[in-house]
């Protein structure tokens, strides 16, 4: 599960980089540009955060419902 989550995340981070490097082209869109930068600077923070909070979750209150239980 791990596993996938983190493939999500590199696959996201394969979908910005072009968009990025386009973007850094365009001054047009400097404060989209902006956003992202903002955004791809905020996103592992906001991993590091939610990631523990969501393991925690999955370990302590999982058990507790039976039709979700791990086999």
């Amino acid at each position: 599960m791990v596993r996938e989550i983190t493939l999500k995340i590199q696959t996201a981070y394969l979908y910005t980089v072009p968009l990025f490097l386009l973007l850094h082209q365009l001054p047009l869109l400097k404060l989209l540009h902006q956003l992202i930068l903002l955004l791809l600077l905020f996103l592992p923070l906001l991993l590091i955060l939610v990631l523990p909070l969501l393991l925690l979750f999955l370990l302590f209150l999982l058990p507790l419902f039976p039709q979700f239980q791990l086999r």
